[in-house]
């Protein structure tokens, strides 16, 4: 009978072990998944931050276009200015009439 509880105990303390063993590898399982979930969290945020990135890239080449659009309208309307200055000038100067214009003309009329 002794030998019997003996036997009985034995295997109690190995069951004992074994289950000892796995629990430790559970909870070493449990920890590399928390690793691995800090992991995510943190590439996750990562994506987050380079995406913020890419939205304020975003505007700020929204802004770059506008200010260029207001720059392209400015000269446009520069070119127009300079477009009605040469008319202008082109105006006074056919109808200018330089001393001593009609004093050739009248010469001219003098030939045969």
């Amino acid at each position: 009978m002794k030998c019997y509880f003996f036997h009985t105990n034995f295997l109690l303390i190995i069951l004992y072990h074994i289950l000892i063993i796995l629990y430790h590898i559970l909870i070493i399982l449990y920890h590399i998944l928390i690793i691995l979930y800090h992991i995510l969290i943190i590439l996750y945020h990562i994506l987050i931050i380079l995406y913020h990135i890419l939205i304020i890239l975003y505007h700020i080449l929204i802004i770059l276009y506008h200010i260029l659009i207001i720059l392209y309208h400015i000269l446009i309307i520069l070119y127009h200015i300079l477009i009605i200055l040469y008319h202008i000038l082109i105006i006074l100067i056919s109808t200018y009439e330089a001393p001593f214009t009609k004093f050739f003309n009248e010469l001219d009329l003098m030939w045969p």
